[in-house]
């Protein structure tokens, strides 16, 4: 199967079959991302994919779809190792990932995804397909100590700012596709759903220097989620309001919303 790819205004050509071989950074790696500072997607089939952010030490599309990796389009280089999830697909091209309640993707701990007590941007698009009362972890970083995560308990989305979980006033609806977002500035942190946001001030700062797991806690592995994820990004920087409502707008048509 061949499929009309679109890189930068120009149509390619790319075998898809999994024959495609996937231990290297696949071949049009580059013109998706260049220094974090593209300003053309890609178009498959007619669908956009969005560019890398600026600023972004993750990035993950989700191409090609196949193999035990899921490649950070970023600068970052921080390839996700996929512990298994199994690969999907949506009507619109969209590759993503299925989670069934004891999987996760460990991204590592390269200095990059060191945030420390900074500003930060994380976002992803989540289907849940079972809920829980355990904290069913979006993502999570830290190894010696719960550094920071977000989860859901029984569908509301909850922080835990290294000290405590935080409830928020957002709750994500079963078996639908929803963004989701936080960002961070100084010890104030901003819930996104979709276009809704929740503010959470004078929170702790934590320090955030170890290593990042999406879709389990990643002191244990445990409290995994039960659905799907697709589109993870991480930028050192905190993006606007209206940043992370464009990036909605933007990604939402290839989720059938």
């Amino acid at each position: 199967m061949s499929q009309i790819v679109t890189i930068n205004g120009r149509p390619n050509d790319l075998d898809w079959e999994p024959s495609l071989k996937v231990g290297t950074p696949p071949l049009w790696r580059p013109p998706i991302a260049i220094n974090s500072e593209m300003v053309h997607g890609v178009t498959i089939n007619g669908y956009d994919y969005p560019p890398c952010p600026s600023g972004a030490v993750l990035h993950m599309p989700g191409l090609p779809g196949q193999g035990a990796t899921i490649w950070d389009r970023s600068r970052g280089g921080n390839h996700g190792t996929i512990i298994g999830a199994t690969w999907r697909r949506l009507p619109s091209g969209l590759w993503y990932l299925h989670f069934d309640g004891d999987d996760n993707i460990n991204c590592g701990s390269d200095a990059s995804l060191d945030l420390g007590t900074g500003p930060f941007s994380i976002w992803l698009w989540v289907r849940i397909t079972a809920t829980a009362a355990s904290y069913q972890r979006l993502f999570s970083f830290g190894t010696t100590a719960d550094q920071l995560e977000m989860a859901e308990n029984n569908l509301n989305l909850k922080v835990y700012d290294g000290t405590g979980w935080i409830g928020s006033s957002l709750t994500l609806t079963l078996d639908t596709w929803t963004f989701v977002g936080l960002t961070r500035v100084n010890d104030d942190y901003v819930v996104y759903m979709n276009l809704s946001t929740n503010s959470l001030a004078n929170k702790n700062q934590s320090d955030i220097d170890e290593k990042l797991i999406l879709g389990a806690r990643a002191r244990t592995g445990a409290n995994a989620m039960t659905g799907d994820g697709s589109l993870f990004g991480l930028t050192a920087n905190t993006r606007t309001t209206s940043m992370m409502a464009k990036y909605y707008q933007e990604t939402k048509h290839l989720f059938g919303v």
